[in-house]
């Protein structure tokens, strides 16, 4: 068995679950985490290996299929766990720096996440305007995107926000939108 880190807790997978997520004989370390998942690398550069209890947000990441969410690539069930746990293979995404500013804007956005709001991007620096506008245009289109799929986004703050190799910005959690899941999408990843 290899054991993941995960807070204060520790996911046990078999050698083999290993073998087909991660391909190296070390368990990797979390490089980012929420409070129902944990984020590993894989051993593609581009892909990372989230592994969530959270029903909702693999739902949701799945039924988004890359729209303003990150590309879901691989979707499993680990077979031995005694609740419910599930690993993705998923678009890797830089997440957005963590400041006292970037959150005053997410939160201006979130409080009305339906119309762009030019008022959250009052910054002296033009370069660091252009760049506030890009994130609330790509983050208020991708809103619109995953309503019309059914996904409505509630958790919006500066940590589930992040930007993929295109420079579009994504929703990096989609938990509590009460996406219901299909388990005909589910592969079990047997031990």
């Amino acid at each position: 068995m290899y054991k993941l880190p995960q807070g204060d807790r520790r996911v046990c997978i078999t050698p083999t679950q290993h073998a087909k997520l991660f391909g190296g004989k070390r368990p990797p370390r979390a490089i980012g985490h929420g409070k129902y998942a944990y984020v590993y690398p894989s051993r593609d550069f581009d892909r990372v290996v989230k592994i969530t209890r959270d029903k909702t947000d693999l739902a949701a990441l799945v039924r988004a299929k890359g729209h303003a969410a990150p590309h879901v690539f691989h979707v499993y069930k680990l077979a031995q766990a005694r609740k419910p746990l599930y690993a993705l293979v998923v678009e890797k995404l830089t997440p957005l720096k963590r400041s006292q500013r970037a959150q005053e804007i997410i939160d201006c956005f979130g409080n009305n996440p339906r119309v762009l709001r030019v008022q959250c991007c009052r910054l002296r620096d033009r370069a660091a305007q252009r760049q506030c506008h890009q994130l609330l245009r790509d983050l208020s289109k991708g809103y619109r995107e995953l309503r019309k799929r059914g996904i409505h986004v509630k958790d919006i703050h500066a940590g589930n926000v992040g930007r993929d190799t295109m420079g579009r910005w994504k929703f990096l959690d989609l938990g509590q939108s009460r996406v219901k899941l299909l388990t005909k999408t589910l592969r079990t990843l047997a031990g």
